[in-house]
């Protein structure tokens, strides 16, 4: 299990979450090419881009984040919340 944080000012790119792992991005991060298959939030202004979010995974969208061309497999699932 692996706890990945994107902080203000930092982006990320390519990391892989296994089914145990998160990632948060915290507002003024970016998350790059993502691939999901276990559970990233993006805090209100923070930009989640291209995601790939697989049979299992959770993409959560806070109020005022930002997501852009994200790929839902089936089975992934995308949420929203004021978080």
């Amino acid at each position: 299990m692996t706890a990945y944080i994107v902080s203000s000012g930092v982006t990320s790119s390519g990391i892989t979450l296994g089914a145990l792992d998160t990632l948060t991005v915290l507002s003024g991060g970016v998350a790059f090419l993502t691939t999901d298959g276990g559970h990233e939030t993006v805090s209100s202004g923070g930009t989640d881009i291209d995601a790939t979010v697989l049979n299992h995974g959770v993409l959560t969208l806070a109020a005022g984040a930002v997501g852009e061309a994200e790929t839902i497999e089936f089975g992934g699932i995308l949420g929203g919340g004021d978080s």
